[in-house]
């Protein structure tokens, strides 16, 4: 009886891990932006649904996952308003950053 309360145990605690790991949402998208030429030196990340300024224009490569566009703001540290530009595809490396804030985001700016 004892080794039967325990299968049940484990076999309910093994559903709510599995229930968990794929009611999470899909990961977000990310923007990693370099101090140096072609993504190298120092580096700062940029997360999902915060606005990030950037912090370094050295160059900047772009993890894309579907439905998580980048909205890129010029002149803009609040990402307000409209962007300048949208990333909805992922970019390798690539030199320069003429932009001051970004937002990643599932939902429309």
């Amino acid at each position: 009886m004892a080794s039967t309360r325990h299968l049940l145990i484990a076999t309910a605690a093994a559903v709510a891990v599995l229930l968990v790991f794929y009611a999470s949402p899909a990961e977000a998208s990310q923007l990693n932006m370099y101090e140096g030429p072609d993504c190298t030196g120092q580096w700062t990340p940029c997360w999902d649904r915060q606005c990030c300024n950037v912090t370094y224009t050295g160059s900047y490569r772009f993890y894309y996952n579907d439905g998580w566009p980048a909205y890129l703001y010029r002149g803009n540290r609040a990402c307000t308003g409209n962007p300048n530009a949208v990333l909805r595809s992922s970019v390798e490396c690539t030199n320069g950053f003429p932009y001051q804030s970004i937002r990643q985001t599932d939902t429309a700016p």
